[in-house]
């Protein structure tokens, strides 16, 4: 390895050997003895090396102490620079104490660096939790079975239909389900039938939801049959509490709050097809509770 001196005779820089015990100047030719340096270090130590294993070694403590990840990057970063400089810094007179040193700085950043940015919780605990949590849309629906809401389940598209009978839609925190559906007459209307579709849902979040509720003005529930003929929506009841036979309330317009782990039944009436049951689709607009999309039940019979 070189060093450089000035000239005692003359501000003349001049590169020689670091073990060189005399020199000559090139312009003034005064030769003398170069001064010894009390901050040199040992001939054995590679200062470029030496360099990139402390810079290493102060990443590694900065993973621990400081938790900041940019600052383990940085140092890292720059042992490994120290490492390449020092390589075209020695050049052809590179010795093998440079090669070892070159070598030793480099792999304690390369090994800090790509923990870092690899597997960061081996350096700090608190890191392997530290990334951005992709956000769930919340208008995703997603098919369960009845018996399992929390079932990861299957996520739905615009061309699928659910079988009512024995699965439920999830979206973001409303569970909703088909609880039976009836072809026949009802007691205050008289002899005519009707299809009657009794729909719970519930709440499974933490927040309240809001059921805006149906009607043929908005958020309009649509029964069809296989052949593409529909079935006029009536009106909509409200379950009421009672002990033992489900009992709807009177017909009733508008909806209510639902609050977080409760549930509520609701009699859906449409007009019911002149030639007996057929297989029925009903889709239900996913507005009324202020979402986006249209849930898409199959009913194959009355159940």
């Amino acid at each position: 390895m070189r060093v450089i001196i000035q000239c005692p005779q003359c501000p003349t820089k001049i590169k020689i050997p670091a073990t060189a015990s005399s020199a000559t100047c090139p312009k003034c030719h005064h030769r003398f003895e170069p001064a010894p340096d009390a901050s040199s270090m040992p001939a054995w130590v590679s200062p470029w090396g030496l360099a990139a294993f402390l810079l290493g070694t102060a990443a590694l403590l900065a993973a621990s102490l400081i938790g900041e990840r940019l600052v383990t990057l940085l140092l890292s970063a720059g042992g490994l620079t120290a490492v390449v400089l020092g390589r075209r810094a020695t050049g052809a007179e590179r010795k093998t104490s440079d090669g070892a040193w070159l070598a030793l700085g480099g792999a304690m950043s390369g090994l800090v660096l790509c923990l870092t940015i690899i597997s960061p919780g081996v350096l700090n605990n608190r890191w392997a939790i530290d990334f951005a949590v992709p956000q769930a849309d919340p208008d995703e629906q997603v098919v369960v079975p009845l018996n399992k809401p929390r079932d990861q389940g299957t996520v739905l598209t615009a061309d699928d239909w659910v079988d009512a009978a024995k699965e439920a839609i999830r979206q973001d925190e409303l569970l909703l389900n088909v609880e039976s559906v009836r072809v026949g007459p009802l007691a205050d209307k008289g002899p005519g039938a009707y299809v009657a579709v009794h729909l719970q849902f519930a709440n499974i979040g933490s927040a309240t939801i809001n059921f805006q509720g149906f009607d043929r003005e908005k958020n309009l529930p649509v029964l069809t049959d296989t052949s593409g003929s529909s079935y006029a929506f009536v009106e909509q009841r409200q379950r009421t509490p009672a002990s033992g036979e489900v009992v709807f309330g009177p017909p009733k317009r508008g909806g209510m709050a639902l609050s977080p782990t409760k549930h509520q039944g609701y009699l859906l009436v449409f007009e019911a097809p002149a030639l007996g049951f057929q297989t029925l689709k009903m889709e239900l607009p996913a507005s009324a509770w202020g979402r986006k999309g249209t849930y898409q039940f199959l009913v194959s019979k009355p159940f």
